[in-house]
């Protein structure tokens, strides 16, 4: 409902590609965190996904940020 009045809204499902970016971003966010959970928090878990410009400019970033605070990475190519 909007203002009142009942409005109906058309859902589409996401495109192949959509959902392999989302299903990749998940399994990540589940590693990484069973790495903080099995490590107590000592350790952090950084993928590099290709083997192009983007993915190494990406990497890069993460090892940069999550390596802080931390005593070691685990570094899943």
């Amino acid at each position: 409902q909007r203002d009142g009045k009942e409005v109906e809204v058309a859902l589409l499902p996401p495109s192949p590609a959509t959902r392999g970016r989302l299903n990749y971003a998940a399994w990540v966010k589940r590693n990484r965190a069973e790495v903080e959970r099995l490590s107590g928090g000592k350790l952090s878990y950084v993928h590099i996904e290709g083997m192009d410009q983007s993915s190494l400019d990406l990497f890069l970033r993460q090892i940069r940020t999550l390596a802080l605070g931390k005593e070691g990475l685990v570094i899943d190519v």
